[in-house]
């Protein structure tokens, strides 16, 4: 843990004109800027906020108390000074880390018939995270400004002059209201909140009012103008139970080169996180993002114990696997990622189009998100030497949050196809003959003669995983139930189906892959009605072909090895493997899979090897597939039970995900009248969840700011214990259910948010 030297506020006053000094190399800058300059900016601009409010909002009909000017002219910055490692500690390297198992005593029915398994304690609280930079503080519009100027002209990594458009940097308050959003309606969820923040390098000018903080390595870390300085070595905030901490940049980059300006690059070192829940939530939205009107709690929305990671991804919108031509924005951040998953050299879990992920609060399963951070360690480095987003050259950097849902869903792809083929089919010492081959083909639904045309055609089956009564049975009984009786999401597909990105089968709600019966015409159809259902159930069929999928031939012509059968199946060809996935699951009957696991029988020897992280059930931690060693007595050299069963259920039980739908609504701000039009109406709108709101204002317009933060004040009036003017604040939520206003003698501070 880190310690820490609290900083007085430094008034305004105090920032005027000095000599230039000599800046110490890598750590330091000339404070170039006078009292006059740095008041314009913080007039001018405000902060850069990349955080989801995504809380339910407590609506009522009550007008919006307009609030007073959202940049105060007194406002004083606020600091940390924090020492840095000239490395980052052992415990901030990504490791092996195991989830949260399902009880031994049910994961057998959980996988074999498809029972409920949990142990009764509902979801574990989560830590929730935000990422801020106060986009309005003297320091940092100096350090971004000196950046910016260390670039030559024909540097390719040089921001581009539209970087960062004002909008980008107005505030309304957003990281104050989101966190009160959080304690007000999720408390009994949540285990602790984390701001990562920005740092600088620590001034050297004499003029300055900051003390030396003595010997080695150090910055000058960000800190909420609001929040309470505490003089203590390492400050943690209390309110209740819930505990609250900052983690500045330097103590998570790797390499840490100097300030980042790059929400991907921040987002790519999440993986050095440490003292992290297993469960966190998070976002990465640089627009201004809004909170969710009524919702079931977050952990509900976000991570049913029964079901795993839920995950909100857009079907319909689509990702493709080449590198993008576009050279701007998210779509060239996603296009890179999905490269990095398709079609590059690597070819990682196959080349094939992926969807959206919606821009709202993200479940993360921080185990799943080191054990990627472990497989591309250079990338996300290469992504943290990236300081700004958009530059000249824009080489790309991957989509943290992007690459984690995709992992996600591969990885039980790859999961299921190598219990099936390694674990259930080949050898115990991984060998592959005529017998594995005809064995398969039977499984598959061929016949023992291999069927005279050697193919096999498949058609998906009805499944009951996600009915709706028995998924909120099941819910219920994991410890979630409804809110007011009314559950906020729909479930699409569940992880217990097979593969989410399956091309093949009938399609459900959401676009995804449906095992629901089909509801018979209600009246005689007509010929061309008749043959457009045939053609379209015959577009759903997919083919497996015995050559092409099994035909892999080993070392000089020789019999193959089963992992190399796995790896036919699951990369190389990959219309193979999601056939095979679709045909197995159909096997499986309509709960359960049962057709993809190994004998109960089936064991390895045990290896003798000492126990380390490869414990962990996974499967090999490698960039290039090509690379994997997937034999039996590769993957479980070091597992403490021998039962290939066993480990392939803890396998596929890691890798655990549902694909939900929420109510949702993506709004802009973009005058004074259209703003009050739309929270107006978002305010009426029953059952809505998940809000977002873009500030797409064409300048700085005060009005709009006020009557935004007066509703953002409308719903979550009660100040947190850890705000200095927590008294303050109470009183204008009093103000807001008919209690007399605070004074407009006495703007709010909030310059530092």
């Amino acid at each position: 843990m880190a310690s820490y030297i609290p900083l007085a506020q430094i008034s305004p006053d105090e920032f005027i004109p000095g000599p230039a000094t000599r800046p110490r190399p890598r750590h330091s800058f000339p404070l170039w800027f006078s009292r006059r300059r740095a008041l314009l900016a913080l007039i001018a601009l405000s902060s850069l906020v990349s955080l989801a409010i995504f809380i339910p909002l407590s609506l009522s009909d009550d007008e919006i108390i307009p609030l007073d000017s959202p940049v105060n002219p007194n406002y004083q910055p606020t600091y940390i000074a924090i020492p840095v490692p000239d490395r980052l500690p052992p415990g901030a390297h990504p490791r092996l880390r195991p989830v949260r198992d399902l009880p031994s005593n049910c994961l057998e029915q959980y996988y074999a018939a498809g029972q409920p398994c949990h142990d009764g304690n509902g979801p574990l609280p989560m830590d929730v995270f935000w990422t801020w930079v106060n986009g309005s503080d003297p320091l940092i519009i100096a350090t971004k400004q000196h950046a910016v100027d260390s670039f030559s002209e024909d540097d390719p990594d040089r921001p581009l002059n539209t970087l960062n458009p004002s909008r980008m940097y107005r505030d309304h308050d957003e990281l104050r209201y989101s966190i009160r959003s959080v304690l007000a309606n999720y408390r009994p969820h949540v285990n602790r909140f984390r701001i990562i923040t920005s740092d600088v390098d620590y001034p050297e000018d004499p003029d300055q009012s900051f003390p030396d903080p003595g010997p080695g390595y150090w910055r000058l870390g960000l800190q909420p103008q609001w929040l309470q300085s505490l003089d203590e070595e390492t400050p943690q905030w209390k309110d209740g139970d819930v505990h609250l901490s900052l983690t500045h940049h330097a103590h998570i980059f790797e390499p840490y080169n100097a300030t980042s300006f790059n929400s991907y690059a921040i987002e790519s070192q999440f993986g050095h996180l440490q003292d992290v829940s297993d469960t966190l939530t998070t976002t990465s939205i640089s627009s201004v993002p809004c909170p969710p009107p009524r919702s079931t709690p977050t952990v509900r929305l976000l991570l049913p114990p029964v079901y795993g990671t839920v995950m909100r991804i857009q079907a319909d919108m689509t990702v493709g696997p080449d590198w993008p031509q576009t050279e701007r924005g998210e779509w060239k951040t996603m296009g890179v990622t999905n490269w990095l998953l398709s079609a590059c050299l690597c070819e990682r879990f196959g080349r094939r189009r992926r969807p959206y992920i919606q821009h709202q609060a993200k479940a993360v399963s921080f185990p799943v998100l080191q054990e990627l951070s472990i497989i591309w360690k250079d990338w996300t480095a290469r992504s943290a030497s990236h300081r700004f987003r958009e530059t000249e050259g824009n080489p790309g950097d991957i989509y943290e949050m992007f690459l984690f849902a995709h992992f996600l869903v591969e990885r039980n792809r790859e999961a299921l196809l190598w219990a099936w083929a390694v674990g259930r089919i080949g050898g115990l010492d991984d060998s592959w003959s005529e017998h594995e081959t005809t064995r398969a083909w039977i499984e598959l639904g061929g016949g023992w003669d291999g069927d005279a045309g050697r193919e096999i055609t498949v058609e998906s089956g009805l499944r009951e995983t996600i009915r709706e009564d028995r998924l909120h049975k099941n819910l219920r009984a994991s410890g979630v139930e409804p809110v007011d009786g009314h559950w906020r999401s729909t479930y699409h597909f569940s992880s217990q189906d097979g593969y989410a990105y399956n091309p093949y089968g009938r399609r459900g709600e959401g676009g995804w892959p449906g095992f629901e019966p089909e509801e018979p015409p209600k009246k005689p159809l007509k010929e061309k009605e008749r043959l457009q259902k045939e053609a379209e159930r015959a577009r759903r069929m997919c083919t497996i072909k015995r050559e092409e999928c099994f035909g892999v031939r080993g070392p000089e012509g020789g019999a193959p090895s089963a992992s190399e059968v796995f790896k036919r199946i699951a990369f190389e060809k990959t219309e193979c493997g999601d056939c095979i996935i679709t045909a197995l699951v159909r096997a499986s009957g309509p709960l359960g899979l049962s057709a993809f696991l190994p004998d109960e029988t089936r064991r390895t020897e045990a290896t003798g090897e000492p126990a380390d992280e490869s414990w962990v059930p996974h499967l090999p931690l490698v960039e290039k597939w090509q690379d994997g060693r997937y034999a039996l007595r590769d993957v479980m050299r070091a597992a403490p039970d021998t039962s290939v069963r066993e480990w392939a259920m803890r396998l596929m039980q890691r890798y655990r995900y549902i694909i939900a739908g929420t109510w949702s609504a993506f709004e802009r701000m973009e005058s004074l009248g259209q703003t009050r039009t739309m929270l107006a109406r978002l305010d009426k709108q029953e059952g809505l969840t998940m809000v977002c709101i873009n500030d797409d204002l064409n300048r700085q317009n005060e009005e709009v700011t006020r009557y935004f933060r007066g509703w953002q004040q409308k719903h979550w009036p009660r100040a947190a214990s850890w705000e200095v003017d927590a008294a303050n604040e109470r009183r204008a939520g009093n103000a807001s259910s008919g209690a007399t206003p605070p004074s407009a003698d006495s703007p709010p501070d909030v310059g530092g948010t």
